[in-house]
C-alpha cells in the first residue's frame, strides 16, 4: 500500500480481511431475520467502504507523525487527521441516512467492525 510501512500494510489488509467477512456474517444476519434487500447490501458495503477509508488514514497518519522529531508538529497532524476522518465520516453517515438506496442500519454496523477485527487480529497473532 502507498504511503505505508510494510508491517501497518500488513496489519491492514489483515484487518480489512476480516472486516470484510464481519460484513459477509452482517448480511447473513440480515437474510436469516428475512430483513435484508438490496439496500441492506449497499449500506453494508457503504459502511464497510467508510469504515476503511478511516482505518487507512489512521494507519498513514499515526506512523507519519511518530517520524516527526518535533512532538507538537506529530501532534498537530494527528489532530488534523482526526478532523479530517471525523469529517469524512459525518458525511457518509449523513449520507446514509438520506438516500433512499442505503439502509442506514446496515452503514452503521461495520463502523464497529475495526475494533472488533483489532481484537481477532491480536487474538490470532498470539496464537501463532
Amino acid at each position: 500500500m502507498k504511503n505505508m510501512r510494510p508491517e501497518v500494510a500488513h496489519q491492514f489488509n489483515e484487518i480489512s480481511k476480516i472486516n470484510f467477512i464481519l460484513t459477509a456474517i452482517e448480511n447473513l444476519g440480515f437474510i436469516i431475520f428475512a430483513k435484508w434487500d438490496y439496500t441492506v447490501l449497499i449500506g453494508s458495503l457503504w459502511g464497510l467502504l467508510m469504515t476503511e477509508i478511516f482505518f487507512y488514514l489512521i494507519s498513514v497518519t499515526v506512523p507519519k507523525a511518530l517520524r516527526y522529531g518535533d512532538t507538537e508538529m506529530a501532534q498537530k497532524a494527528v489532530r488534523v487527521s482526526n478532523i479530517e476522518r471525523l469529517f469524512i465520516l459525518g458525511v457518509g453517515i449523513v449520507m446514509a441516512f438520506k438516500l433512499n438506496f442505503i439502509n442506514a442500519v446496515a452503514a452503521l454496523i461495520p463502523l464497529l467492525f475495526t475494533g472488533i477485527s483489532i481484537k481477532i487480529y491480536n487474538f490470532r497473532r498470539r496464537e501463532e
